[in-house]
């Protein structure tokens, strides 16, 4: 059961990227499919998702479902004045309106809570499968990284081939290179665990293809913020190998090895960095999103919506709707995204709700260095500071964008995390 729970929960993810990022048509797809692998995980009997990760992630998404349900309008002047004006103006056209979501899009906020739901299930699928050895330790890491250098793959032919920048399927390129930046860090210790002694020469070759792929593929996305946030989670996760080593004349051994590995990467990554990409970071232009000198100003309008929203927030999903009345930024187009992952659910789903994904995200990484200091084993130690060091590039490309808003690499990033937590 294991082994076809982790195929179908793999297929999920396949149709996430496949489907380029946005799954606007067929969303119901990437929630089934998770569902599945989960239904499929319970019949073998797997342990439960440890609780405090869990339990904060269920209440939010609860009250994301909450926040789709009709309910009396004297709630929503309790919890919502702002929403609450919109439903009072609707009267003088509609008539009567006793009850109204607390939502701005029912719409958008059925969608979102879908993939939101799907990302819980693949965290619960993920940890399951990784703990106490269901399956071999690296088992549970070869879909990200098969599906990252596939992604790189197509990003290389559309670099190489063509006008156009690495985007692999995404419709963006900075979320294509948010999704390899997630796989980089395995990619690193796999070659690590192998030039030890520890893994085998296959092993070894397959994560220095990973790596080279996705290190490629970032550079030829031209992402300032991928290329950045790559570095910081390869660094991150190179001084965990380094400063974890068992003591003793092998840990000289393997701190030579660890630093020869993380100094041919980031050599790779300079010596693959193009003209094109070194320019942009001289420059404020961003042909796939607003201007950077416009991005404090959509920050500045996201502070404006979380204080007309603090407590119910303007509705998971429903950003745009809740930011239109008060945008100031770029005042000719349809915002939807604050560029700002943190604020955007805050915006979105209120304080105390951001505050529960806040708990919830600290135990995640508490959790995974209590592995990284406690593993029984390097394969696992190993393992746990490639999660970590997947947070770390994820959290830091999440202040300058919403790969938090893209199904694919959400659910990556809840897949990793099932990974980072399990026992």
């Amino acid at each position: 059961m294991a082994n076809l729970s982790l195929a179908v929960l793999t297929l999920s993810l396949c149709y996430a990227v496949y489907d380029g990022g946005t799954l606007l048509l067929h969303s119901w797809v990437l929630g089934l499919g998770s569902f599945l692998a989960y239904a499929l995980a319970c019949k073998g009997h797997l342990p439960s998702p440890p609780l405090p990760v869990i339990v904060p992630l269920g209440a939010v998404f609860v009250y994301a479902v909450f926040q789709l349900v009709p309910v009396p309008a004297g709630l929503i002047a309790l919890l919502s004045p702002v929403r609450f004006e919109v439903v009072d103006a609707a009267r003088g056209v509609l008539g009567s309106v006793s009850t109204a979501a607390l939502t701005a899009s029912v719409a958008d906020g059925a969608q979102r809570v879908n993939w939101a739901g799907a990302a819980i299930l693949a965290f619960a699928v993920s940890n399951a499968l990784s703990s106490r050895q269901r399956l071999p330790v690296w088992a549970p890491v070869v879909p990200v990284l098969a599906l990252a250098s596939g992604s790189a793959v197509l990003g290389l032919v559309q670099a190489v081939g063509g006008p156009s920048v690495a985007h692999g399927t995404f419709v963006n390129r900075n979320h294509f290179a948010g999704f390899l930046e997630l796989a980089l860090p395995f990619a690193l210790v796999l070659i690590v665990y192998a030039f030890t002694g520890g893994g085998r020469v296959v092993a070894g070759a397959a994560g220095v293809a990973a790596l080279g792929l996705c290190i490629a593929g970032v550079v030829l996305s031209q992402s300032r913020m991928g290329y950045a946030a790559s570095i910081a989670g390869l660094a991150s996760a190179a001084l965990l190998l380094v400063t974890t080593s068992s003591t003793g004349g092998g840990a000289v051994k393997r701190g030579g090895g660890v630093l020869t590995v993380v100094a041919a990467a980031c050599l790779a990554f300079l010596l693959f960095a193009t003209p094109v990409l070194i320019g942009r970071f001289g420059t404020l232009e961003n042909p796939d999103g607003p201007p950077d000198a416009t991005r404090s100003a959509l920050w500045h309008d996201a502070v404006t919506v979380i204080e007309a929203y603090p407590i119910a927030g303007c509705g998971y999903g429903a950003y745009h709707r809740g930011a239109q009345q008060m945008q100031k930024a770029i005042p000719a187009f349809f915002v939807n995204y604050a560029h700002n992952d943190y604020l955007q659910l805050a915006a979105e789903l209120g304080i105390p709700a951001m505050i529960m994904l806040a708990a919830a995200a600290f135990f995640a990484v508490r959790l995974t260095v209590r592995n990284i200091r406690k593993a029984p084993t390097p394969e696992l130690r190993y393992r746990a500071i490639a999660c970590l060091g997947a947070y770390v590039a994820i959290a830091l490309h999440s202040f300058v964008d919403f790969n938090l808003y893209v199904p694919a690499n959400l659910m990556a990033l809840a897949w990793i995390a099932g990974i980072g937590t399990a026992e």
